[in-house]
């Protein structure tokens, strides 16, 4: 590993989440990578590692849904989860995936007794807590039942799920809705499996980065991502209903009037249709700078100390402070996410034997490469 990584000790511990016992420390693992996104958290981490044949059948037989643990010498937890995928590249090589416990909620449907809908009239907060407290099976929940890292939005969500979906895909169609200042809401899973639920509307930069130790920064600037007067449909009563355009006078002076129409958004009602409308007009209303992902070699932390790159995570806020700065904020330690020099990143990818760090701005970018990435799920 290189040196502005940390020095990791890599434990395989036990399938019950709250068994810290070691099963086994992992030893030399080649080509580590691991990973994290937004919605999810820790998202995935894969490596090899030599084996032989009896140890083969035992990771096969005995260790689907072992956790793995990636720690700090001083016990900082830069990645957990669970093994899910087992693959024999070789006589004996192994690859091991771990997907976070973020894949909890794919591994539970609406429990549902009758009808095609789970309704429900209330805020985001309630319903996310809904889903794991009623709709996880007793031998199927990973997850913390802390709950202090669930915010309340503050906005009263009418909606219908099918009962036919995992509770993974209701999240997702979930955190289309905004809270009440229209700022995205994100839902991560990171240290001892506690659900995160907030605002994306952080109160400090995390990261300082610079161009002079970034590769693939290519910022682009394209009018077709900018809308400023938005409509939403949504489904009342068995017809197809309208919120109205929503316009954002100062962009249409500046620029001119670009519309939107959201397509329908399902069963709802006109508040939370309305909700949803203007969380999309708060995104659409400025010119959005694209960019791919970027390439780290060097970070420093928010008082310019260099730092682990290991560290940087899916909601974490990176500023380049040697980007010359379209707002205001160079010397502030409150973040403008301008989305040009400071922003909050959506995805990172750690590669340990390569000693960098790929983040992705939250400013989406429409190249062939970027959408068919955030079309991988898995």
């Amino acid at each position: 590993m290189r040196a502005n990584f940390s020095d990791l000790s890599v434990i395989l511990h036990g399938k019950t989440p709250t068994d810290n016992t070691v099963v086994r420390p992992i030893v030399g693992p080649q080509g580590l990578v691991h990973r994290t996104q937004l919605p999810g958290g820790f998202w995935q981490c894969s490596f090899t590692i030599p084996t032989t044949e009896g140890e083969y059948w035992d990771w096969r037989e005995n260790r689907i849904l072992h956790r793995l643990r990636l720690n700090e010498t001083g016990g900082y937890v830069i990645w957990e989860g669970r093994l899910e995928t087992v693959e024999l590249l070789d006589f004996w090589l192994l690859r091991l995936t771990f997907y976070g416990y973020w894949s909890n909620w794919t591994d539970a449907r609406f429990a549902s007794a009758s009808g095609q809908k789970i309704s429900y009239a209330t805020t985001g907060d309630v319903i996310l807590k809904d889903f794991r407290d009623t709709h996880m099976h007793a031998d199927t929940i990973q997850l913390s039942l802390d709950n202090t890292q669930i915010t309340l939005p503050g906005v009263t969500l009418t909606l219908d799920f099918d009962r036919d979906l995992s509770l993974w895909e209701a999240i997702e169609q979930l955190l289309d809705f905004g809270d009440s200042a229209n700022n995205p809401m994100d839902m991560m899973i990171y240290e001892n499996r506690v659900i995160q639920y907030k605002a994306r509307n952080p109160p400090a930069i995390t990261w300082q980065a610079k161009l002079s130790n970034a590769f693939r920064f290519v910022p682009r600037l394209d009018w077709k991502d900018t809308s400023n007067a938005i409509n939403v449909t949504y489904d009342s009563a068995g017809s197809v209903l309208r919120t109205g355009y929503s316009v954002d006078t100062p962009s249409v002076a500046r620029f001119i009037r670009r519309e939107l129409v959201v397509p329908n958004i399902g069963t709802s009602n006109l508040a939370s249709a309305t909700a949803r409308r203007d969380t999309e007009l708060a995104l659409r209303k400025d010119l959005q700078q694209q960019t791919d992902d970027i390439v780290l070699t060097e970070v420093r932390d928010a008082n310019g100390q260099p730092a682990p790159l290991c560290r940087v995570r899916a909601g974490d806020v990176v500023r380049f402070i040697d980007f010359v700065p379209r707002t205001t904020d160079a010397a502030s330690a409150t973040p403008v996410l301008d989305g040009f020099r400071t922003f909050v990143v959506v995805a990172t990818e750690c590669d340990h034997d390569g000693g960098r760090l790929t983040i992705r701005p939250d400013r989406k970018s429409q190249s062939l490469s970027h959408v068919l990435s955030r079309r991988r799920i898995r």
